[in-house]
């Protein structure tokens, strides 16, 4: 037979998603889906409250009066080479500032004469004459009559701040995205109150804008006039100096300064040329008078080479001479040359004399003129920036009179004809959020502080066995419906009896092949974690191997075994077998319909541990197993009384029983602790109502296995 107590912990058989899936998102998930009645109960009685609250709420009707910022009377939008974000921020925030100022609110509260309002104004309430209903208090003290209520008189101030607390609470106000629109929107109990309050905010709006505007304009045309009067003098100071230049000086045209820049101009390139001239007679000369020390033929060559030399030597000669010749006239060249050069000397001199004049004639000239045209400047810009500021002072006189307030009413607030529905709605997805978000932060909470058993690798750390199964959650009824041995019959399957049978094949594998009876134990750690079913249901499972099969309720303190089989009423058992010796086959009980036999423990006592402990309960123990193939005892809870100890170290096999995410991590390990103690070294742990546990035989449903099979 093979071993089956080397098996896996868990197999790809009985896996369970929420020990191999993966984690972030998809745990998260499955988490809160695990959850999810805890998270839909707040959810739900926040929004049945909220309904409740809206419907005993009084209806409000809605209206809404829109304002467009402008400038000038002139739309922003409309008007191109503007930066509208700017403008629109700086306009937008201005006009909210205006519009949620106290100033206004009183000045809209003055329009509407709210203080004359019964709703607004408590002093305007009378009184009734009526005694008050009395109290549940009034009544408890023995019908006491209760005292009218002193009337309270509230002050003019107190009045006027319970209306602007009434129009603050009433008035959304705000920018419409992307836009230069102001919403007003006024929600209250009267349909014509909303539409009133709404076009009362705008209008005084653009009252108070149109005034301050006005004031602006005022106070902008005193100023300016202010400044004509000094532009204006500035003005006739400069006209008067200079109508005195004009008379002090000899007025020069531009024709003259032009005549006598262009004469010092014909006259610098004259004294340039005769200045030429001197330098190239002056060097000639000096020429010539080296020549008187060269021989003939050098002569004739320096004087060919040199133009000034030809000029003065055809001047002296009226020909070229013969070097001999030209040797003998040197002094007379000489004398020519002297000559020419004094000439030149004399005019250069009378030129650059000239200049000099002429030069200062330009110079005094030139700053006439420059003068005279910075006193015309001064003129015309003084003249300008008059002209400029009187047109602008008519301008302000005009607006001054006029009422632009910058902004225009874009549509007025219309009386609703329907109380509004959608505020409502809001108010009910908003508690219905809102307790969705309660219940999964109590569920993540509830999360993070749980020490249940939820997992199978938890289990396995705790309780140390590796034979471990997930049992999925049973049907009601199911381990009281008679046994069929038909195998084409599909009411015999059963994903809760294929973990069973699994159970039994690791006891199997723990226990290995016996000829004697084998005894089986079904412990848990505390109460109400389905002992008793997995006895029963293991019961059933041997009965199908055709064994003989004795189940024994030995938990003499509070047997379910009887109620859970509807076996009636039956007060004598396994107490009647230890304590009178009444025969044990006079009280086992045999179910026809599941075909094993039952002894139940009898009328309850306080404390049974003795019994399990004497010889007699030794005596009947082995007398039973000498007369069936299995016997299987339904225990107390381990940490509740001692007697599962004694039960523990009489049987062959230990069936431990745990429930997913009911049965705790410390007591499963307190649980075991007992168990190894006393002689349990091989145990077969079941966690029940497991979720991943859904089918655990080939066919049972088309979703057995889902979390193995491949995705796309």
């Amino acid at each position: 037979m093979t071993d089956l107590s080397k098996m896996p912990t868990h197999s790809a058989q009985f896996a369970s998603p929420v020990d191999t899936g993966p984690i972030g998102l998809v745990v998260l998930w499955r988490v809160l889906w695990s959850n999810k009645i805890r998270i839909s109960i707040p959810a739900i009685l926040f929004a049945a409250l909220a309904i409740f609250l809206v419907q005993r709420s009084s209806d409000t009707y809605s209206s809404e009066a829109q304002v467009l910022l402008t400038r000038g009377n002139i739309d922003i939008i409309a008007q191109e080479g503007i930066d509208r974000t700017t403008i629109t921020s700086g306009a937008a925030v201005n006009a909210m500032t205006i519009l949620t100022s106290r100033n206004l609110a009183l000045d809209v509260v003055e329009r509407l004469k709210l203080v004359d309002d019964p709703m607004i104004n408590p002093n305007l309430v009378p009184i009734s004459t009526e005694p008050p209903e009395p109290s549940i208090i009034d009544r408890v003290m023995f019908w006491r009559t209760p005292e009218p209520p002193e009337r309270v008189i509230y002050s003019d101030a107190a009045i006027r701040q319970n209306a602007i607390d009434f129009l603050s609470g009433s008035a959304d106000l705000r920018v419409l995205p992307g836009s230069n629109v102001i919403s007003i929107s006024v929600s209250s109990s009267d349909p014509k109150r909303s539409a009133d309050v709404a076009n009362a905010y705008a209008q005084a709006f653009l009252d108070r804008q149109a005034s301050f505007t006005q004031r602006e304009s005022q106070r902008a045309a005193d100023a300016l006039a202010e400044r004509l009067g000094e532009l204006r003098l500035q003005l006739d100071e400069d006209q008067n100096a200079l109508q005195e230049f004009k008379g002090t000086v000899q007025t020069v045209s531009p024709a003259v300064f032009a005549s006598l820049v262009e004469e010092a101009n014909a006259v610098r390139k004259r004294l340039e040329t005769v200045s030429l001239e001197a330098a190239s007679v002056k060097d000639a000369g000096q020429r010539l008078s080296t020549a008187s020390s060269l021989d003939l033929q050098t002569l004739r060559q320096l004087v060919d080479d040199t133009p000034k030399l030809r000029e003065f030597e055809t001047a002296f000669a009226q020909t070229r001479l013969a070097p001999a010749d030209l040797a003998a006239a040197l002094p007379g060249i000489q004398g020519v040359l002297d000559t020419e050069l004094e000439r030149l000397e004399r005019v250069r001199a009378a030129l650059a004399q000239s200049l000099e004049t002429l030069d200062l004639r330009v110079a005094e000239t030139n700053k006439t003129i420059v003068d005279q045209r910075q006193l015309e400047v001064e003129v015309e810009t003084s003249s300008q920036v008059y002209e400029t500021s009187l047109a602008r002072f008519k301008e302000l006189v005009v607006q001054s009179g006029l009422r632009d307030a910058g902004a225009q009413i874009l549509m007025t607030a219309e009386e609703p004809l329907s109380a509004d529905g959608q505020g409502r709605r809001r108010t009910v997805i908003i508690a219905f959020v809102l307790g969705l978000f309660l219940g999964i932060g109590y569920a993540l909470i509830r999360e993070a502080a749980n020490e249940r058993v939820r997992r199978v690798a938890d289990l396995s750390d705790i309780t140390g066995s590796n034979a471990i199964v997930q049992m999925p959650r049973r049907r009601r009824g199911l381990i009281r419906k008679p046994l069929s041995r038909n195998a084409s019959m599909k009411s015999g399957i059963s994903p809760f009896f294929d973990g069973i049978r699994s159970v039994r094949q690791m006891i199997a594998g723990q226990s290995g092949l016996r000829s004697d009876c084998l005894t089986i134990g079904v412990f848990s750690a505390l109460d109400g974690e389905g002992k008793t079913t997995t006895a029963i249901a293991l019961a059933r499972s041997y009965v199908m191997l055709e064994k003989r099969v004795l189940l024994i309720d030995a938990d003499m303190r509070k047997g379910d075994l009887r109620k859970n089989l509807a076996m009636g009423k039956a007060p004598k058992g396994l107490q009647q077998i230890i304590f009178e010796g009444v025969p044990a086959q006079e009280l086992i009980k045999p179910q026809k319909d599941l075909e094993f036999d039952v002894l139940v423990s009898g009328p309850q006592i306080a404390n049974p541990a003795d019994l399990l402990e004497s010889d007699t309960y030794a005596r009947v123990f082995a007398s039973l197993k000498r007369s069936y193939d299995v016997i299987i005892l339904d225990t107390p809870p381990v940490l509740i009384v001692p007697e599962a100890r004694k039960v523990a170290s009489q049987v062959d096999a230990h069936v431990f029983v745990t429930v997913h995410d009911l049965s705790t991590k410390p007591a499963v390990q307190d649980a075991v602790a007992v168990l190894r103690d006393a002689g349990a070294s091989d145990l077969v742990v079941t966690l029940g109502n497991a979720p991943g546990a859904q089918g655990q035989g080939y066919g049972n449903r088309s979703r057995s296995y889902y979390q193995y099979r491949a995705r796309a």
